[in-house]
């Protein structure tokens, strides 16, 4: 068995190591264990997640969700992105002349939306711009109280 003091070094030394351990993760995600939205996370993002329909260079994949010309996002207001990303959008099925679901949401926290936002308005649309979590939960408010008066309007 252990001596006392070999005991005590042993577990000053694993509680040391787990707190460096704890402190490394914490440095790595942020300062609250949420990481900043940062274009480099969005490009990872699009890589990983968006590419499979916009292709790895936004160009589309089939001839279809090509970014690069989408002037009207790009050159629009940011929370046009932003609304896009958080909502998905809609588009004409050009076989069928049906209203079908182009884009669905992504499925992700809102600091990976602005990080991915950052990513796709400097790619894309060449302009650098800095979104919070906080933007896209504006942007997320506005939508729902904007439906929900249309809504109101329609009784």
């Amino acid at each position: 068995m252990f001596s006392g003091t070999a005991h005590t070094r042993m577990w000053t030394t694993g509680i040391l190591l787990f707190v460096v351990a704890i402190g490394i993760v914490a440095w790595q995600s942020g300062a609250n264990g949420v990481s900043s939205p940062t274009p480099q996370r969005g490009s990872d993002i699009f890589a990983s997640y968006c590419s499979r329909c916009h292709g790895a260079d936004g160009n589309g994949v089939n001839g279809r969700a090509e970014l690069r010309k989408r002037t009207n996002i790009w050159g629009a207001h940011p929370d046009k992105v932003l609304t896009v990303l958080i909502f998905g959008a809609a588009a004409t099925d050009d076989h069928q002349g049906q209203i079908r679901k182009a884009m669905p949401p992504m499925p992700y926290n809102d600091a990976d939306i602005a990080s991915t936002a950052m990513y796709l308005l400097h790619t894309f649309g060449g302009k650098m711009i800095d979104i919070s979590e906080a933007d896209v939960e504006r942007v997320r408010v506005a939508h729902r109280e904007a439906t929900l008066k249309r809504l109101r309007q329609k009784k």
